[in-house]
């Protein structure tokens, strides 16, 4: 989470995601990944879909926030997927 309102929409949270994700394929060598998020958090959803996520579930009316329940968006990253994704990181 990034909680300084500064620092949105400057890329940090998919760089770390994406270093993580870096971790998580190449070092410990597993092969899928879920990332999950609320709706209501379209930073997270894209995130999510930029570093390669594809649908996997919903889960309805998951939290309640602000008085009302909420739906929550999973999302599988797959290694082979996501090299795709980090060749193109690599070259920025």
């Amino acid at each position: 989470m990034i909680g300084d309102k500064d620092y949105w929409s400057r890329g940090f949270g998919f760089d770390a995601e994406m270093t993580l994700l870096n971790y998580t394929f190449n070092t410990l060598n597993l092969r899928k990944v879920i990332h999950s998020a609320f709706l209501f958090n379209p930073r997270s959803v894209g995130c999510a879909k930029k570093c390669g996520g594809i649908k996997e579930g919903l889960s309805r009316r998951h939290i309640f926030r602000n008085g009302e329940y909420r739906d929550m968006i999973h999302f599988a990253i797959f290694k082979t997927r996501w090299q795709k994704v980090w060749q193109e990181y690599n070259k920025n």
